[in-house]
């Protein structure tokens, strides 16, 4: 099993999961370039996930918020 990262924001449905060697670049891209359309006091959280690359790989695709 591998380890991967779910991204979920609290003001909108939905999460998306990365590899771990990619939540630097996710963290930039909800931040950094989307800072200004996160309301103050939305909370993003990483939860650390155990699945297979098959799991990950057959997981639907992440669409956007």
């Amino acid at each position: 099993m591998a380890r991967f990262v779910e991204i979920t924001r609290s003001d909108v449905s939905g999460a998306y999961i990365q590899p771990v060697s990619e939540v630097i670049s996710a963290v930039d891209a909800e931040l950094i370039d989307q800072i200004d359309d996160v309301d103050v006091g939305t909370s993003i959280t990483l939860t650390v996930v155990e699945m297979s690359q098959e799991e990950h790989d057959a997981a639907p695709e992440f669409t956007g918020w």
